[in-house]
């Protein structure tokens, strides 16, 4: 890798060239003010986004969290197997350590990863002004993009998410490498390249999107440490050692990554070119928050432009401007970093739909190739769009500040009012079968691992589970398996073949007026994809004559094979019931359909 021209003369850890300096002092002066406006700006939004922590951040866990409850409740062992264990297809070593300790210093307080995330946030918002000041040498006042762009509520999903550190970690350790690499042009010394190193060798530990940032700036590394090898210096030589070390690391890691590894099955792969372009443009789009998603391709389009000049800056500073080359190629290969996060978030997220890069908890990853579009042209842009584009991207964050607000407080509310509700109905002694039927799919997507992680919480006596009433004593009625109605579907004896899309099967209910407290299934399923089945039940209160909305219940990774067994949980008079099995052609053998009654 071409590096700064001349290596041959012991090399000056921290160089600042002639050039560097005169090309920095003569375009930038601190605005009066900027100072003030930045700070005072940084502080206002890191009170706002603890605040909305405080106020709307659930105090029981979410969906993902319970990945950490077994090993918090003492049910699992906190082994290294478990730790570099796939969960979907991310392995979370990192998040996983940081969410258990902050749940054991805070007496099992499930806010802990909240906050840690607004404090992840808020010390890139930081860092940003700081190191670019010193980089062109001068503040400005569209320094306040930085604190906007990374604390603004358009995170709001992240920010009252604990596992959400998994998304966090990797963009302020990807931030913080960036950072690093602008603040000053020349080879980074023992100090500045060990930190650039440490955060390489963590990233791959915090999830996939961590695996996508490391290999290119760690491959950077690496050539810096060939260059600091070169120079004569035994410091240098020790220095360049080190990085070699370090980059070496962080790419074995990203490779052991893929050591058996599993492709997350119920995520479709990609159906054309199209559909990852416009999940590409989708994803861009987010890092503006809920006023980029509601632009549509538009904001994704923006960011995209953006991101591609960036490109021909960064290039043309490693072309036109040897002294600085070091730092150009190194911002070079975040850009690529950043390109390989937006094209792996595009292939593995295009088959799940026409919306699957428009989800408002990709907002803080993807504002990692909004801040490398600011940083490029901070530091490389020519003549006024140094000043101009950063100042653009400022005004754009504002004009989009009122929406991403606005989405933020009608979430919070909701999370807000269900968390509240849930742990009203809880202390009030709401059995468990009731609590799990009312909470699902707020607490987890599914009734039979929501059940079993509740229990764990009861027996381990964390508050307020430890006030779980037990479920009542249940007898199993039979139902009958002769189906009313079929469709897309062939029933022989007990299995049912689906034949296309969204097959069904329905089956009347042996008592109509009686209390159901949930169905139990036992059943094979099979699929030509061996992948799990994309289940969907539904039920017909009596009276009715079709199957409500909010009486269904969907477990889009059912568990496949053999001898299987879901127990779904309704809590009312059923009449009739009504089963999708799968939403593919599948073979699905009834072995027991029960009712349970209390």
């Amino acid at each position: 890798m071409p590096l700064d021209a001349k290596v041959a003369k012991p090399i000056d850890p921290n160089p600042k060239s002639t050039t560097a300096r005169h090309h920095s002092s003569s375009r930038w002066q601190s605005e009066p003010g900027s100072g003030l406006f930045v700070w005072l700006s940084w502080v206002v939004l890191t009170v706002v986004a603890l605040g909305y922590v405080a106020r709307f951040g659930p105090r029981v866990p979410v969906w993902d969290d319970y990945d950490v409850i077994p090993v918090l409740t003492g049910h699992r062992a906190l082994t290294l197997d478990w730790l570099w264990s796939l969960h979907s297809e991310h392995r979370l070593v990192l998040p996983r350590l940081l969410l258990l300790a902050g749940f054991r210093l805070t007496g099992n307080d499930f806010r802990a990863g909240m906050v840690l995330n607004v404090v992840l946030l808020a010390t890139l918002a930081a860092m940003a002004p700081v190191t670019l000041g010193m980089a062109r040498q001068g503040r400005q006042f569209s320094d306040a993009l930085y604190p906007l762009l990374f604390l603004n509520l358009g995170h709001h999903i992240n920010l009252i998410w604990n596992m959400s550190v998994s998304y966090l970690l990797p963009v302020f350790l990807g931030g913080f490498v960036l950072l690093l690499i602008t603040v000053r042009p020349g080879l980074p010394g023992i100090g500045r390249g060990g930190m650039i190193g440490l955060a390489l060798v963590l990233l791959p530990l915090c999830n996939a999107a961590g695996v996508a940032l490391a290999p290119m700036p760690a491959l950077w590394l690496l050539g810096v440490s060939v260059a600091h090898a070169r120079s004569g210096s035994d410091r240098a030589r020790s220095s360049g050692l080190t990085f070699a070390l370090l980059a070496i690391t962080a790419l074995a890691l990203s490779m052991l990554y893929f050591h058996n590894y599993e492709r997350s099955l119920h995520h479709p792969p990609p159906p054309g070119l199209w559909a990852i372009a416009r999940t590409v443009l989708q994803f861009l789009g987010t890092g503006l928050g809920s006023g980029g998603i509601q632009l549509g391709l538009v904001g994704g389009g923006m960011v995209a432009v953006l991101i591609v000049a960036a490109f021909v800056v960064i290039m043309r500073s490693a072309l036109v401007r040897p002294a600085d080359r070091t730092r150009a190629l190194g911002l070079l290969a975040c850009w690529g970093a950043m390109g390989m996060l937006v094209l792996g978030t595009g292939w593995g997220r295009a088959g799940l739909g026409d919306l699957a890069g428009a989800q408002e908890r990709y907002v803080s990853l993807a504002t990692v190739a909004l801040l490398i579009g600011a940083v490029a042209f901070e530091v490389f842009g020519p003549g006024a769009t140094a000043r101009l584009v950063p100042m653009s991207l400022f005004c754009l964050l504002c004009v989009v500040l009122w929406p991403n607000t606005f989405s933020s407080i009608e979430s919070g509310r909701s999370t807000k009012m269900q968390s509240e509700s849930f742990v009203t109905d809880l202390r009030s002694g709401v059995p468990r079968f009731l609590l799990v039927r009312r909470y699902t799919p707020f607490l987890f997507p599914t009734h039979d691992e929501l059940t079993e992680q509740l229990t764990m919480l009861q027996h381990a006596g964390i508050e307020p589970f430890d006030r779980l009433a037990p479920d009542p004593t249940f007898r199993k009625l039979q139902v009958e398996l002769e189906p009313s109605r079929l469709q897309l579907a062939r029933w022989k004896g007990r299995t049912m073949k689906s034949l296309g899309v969204d097959p069904q099967v329905d089956f009347a209910m042996p008592n109509t007026s009686q209390f159901v407290a949930g169905i139990r299934l036992r059943y094979h399923h099979f699929n030509a994809e061996g992948e799990p089945a994309r289940f969907k039940f539904a039920w017909r209160r009596p009276g009715q004559d079709r199957f409500p909305a909010d009486q269904e219940y969907l477990a889009w990774a059912l568990p496949t094979g053999a001898e299987k067994t879901t127990t779904i949980w309704i809590g009312e008079p059923v009449e009739a019931i009504r089963i999708q099995p799968d939403n593919r052609p599948c073979h699905f053998t009834f072995e027991e359909l029960s009712v349970l009654v209390p």
